[in-house]
């Protein structure tokens, strides 16, 4: 483990999450996995994922702990500004597998650099696009592949947050809501549609007194599904949500729900057809989004499976954030 803070560890502590929540607790939950060290600038968080991990080496230098340690699996789970300088230092030690937390990084050109380094080593990656793993996203994709809507024509995809949407510092530090949960929308539209999403377009921004961007609203295609894409920031609530409109139904997902609507004879009009939701499909009590993660990773190093979240697609995502970055800027 590289990185002991919120994602890394601390969200297992978050009693109305579903659980593992965090990296160390996904990782230490696979029986085919040894946790065996954490390494992190912050003593006392350090200290903290020691008391609840003392089986577990520590360490506050990347290189003396791969240096000690030699891990088939190094989970990155630091600021996104950090991750280069994370993964070339991780990358002279050959791993056999990278597990790093979403966004890749702050900015494409770090993200090809990343790239660049792993695919010079040889060495896999797995980006944790989490919604590619939870049995609803799953569910979802299988009824789309089915046929279950007819033929995807539309999707509406928003994103509510508590911070800014984008700022030109962003660059540097991967602060705003755009990277940080927008990349969990763009990925999940690839990954339930099976192609990428082009072409973004702008419509509307507001911007708060500071210049910051408050609101963006743009409109992509992907191949030739209209994709309209809808981010609102400082907001007092979150909320992540996509519609998938059919020729004969529609889905309805996104963070605590998951609705199915299906064309049938309406009981609202004579000769009409409606819209009626399907009863029999409900969102899973459980997900497995943090586990499925990991017994990936475990199935791979196997030889058992490919990656479902491979660099490669989360390269995609970063080209698709930053085009849209680029027309604001």
């Amino acid at each position: 483990m590289v990185g002991t803070g919120r994602i890394g560890f601390n969200l297992e502590n978050d009693r109305l999450r579903e659980q593992p929540a965090s990296h160390a607790s996904a990782l230490s939950s696979n029986p085919r996995i040894s946790l065996v060290a954490g390494c992190d600038i912050d003593k006392k968080t350090l200290k903290k994922f020691s008391k609840k991990y003392p089986y577990a080496s520590t360490y506050t230098e990347v290189g003396k702990l791969l240096q000690s340690e030699k891990p088939d699996i190094v989970s990155i789970a630091v600021d996104e500004s950090a991750h280069l300088d994370v993964i070339r230092a991780v990358c002279r030690f050959q791993p056999r597998l990278i597990i790093l937390e979403k966004p890749i990084s702050p900015n494409l050109d770090d993200a090809r650099k990343i790239s660049s380094t792993c695919r010079r080593r040889n060495i896999p990656v797995v980006v944790n696009h989490e919604r590619r793993f939870s049995l609803d996203y799953i569910e979802a994709q299988r009824l789309l592949t089915e046929g279950r809507i007819g033929t995807p024509q539309a999707i509406r995809a928003n994103l509510w947050s508590g911070s800014v949407i984008w700022k030109k510092s962003a660059r540097e530090d991967g602060s705003c809501s755009l990277l940080h949960d927008g990349t969990h929308l763009i990925d999940i539209i690839h990954f339930l549609l099976g192609t990428e999403v082009s072409k973004p377009s702008l419509d509307h921004i507001t911007k708060n007194p500071k210049g910051e961007i408050d609101s963006l609203f743009c409109h992509a295609l992907a191949k030739k599904i209209f994709v309209g894409l809808e981010f609102c920031g400082n907001k007092r609530v979150f909320d992540f949500g996509i519609e998938i409109t059919g020729s004969e139904g529609k889905i309805s997902i996104g963070n605590g729900y998951f609705k199915v609507y299906t064309r049938k004879p309406s009981p609202f009009y004579s000769g009409f057809y409606s819209l009626m939701r399907d009863g029999g499909i409900k969102r899973p009590k459980k997900t497995g989004y943090f586990s499925r993660m990991v017994a990936n990773c475990v199935e791979f190093l196997d030889g058992k499976a490919d990656l479902i979240s491979p660099l490669s697609e989360g390269m995609k995502t970063m080209k698709v954030l930053y085009r849209i970055a680029d027309l604001i800027d």
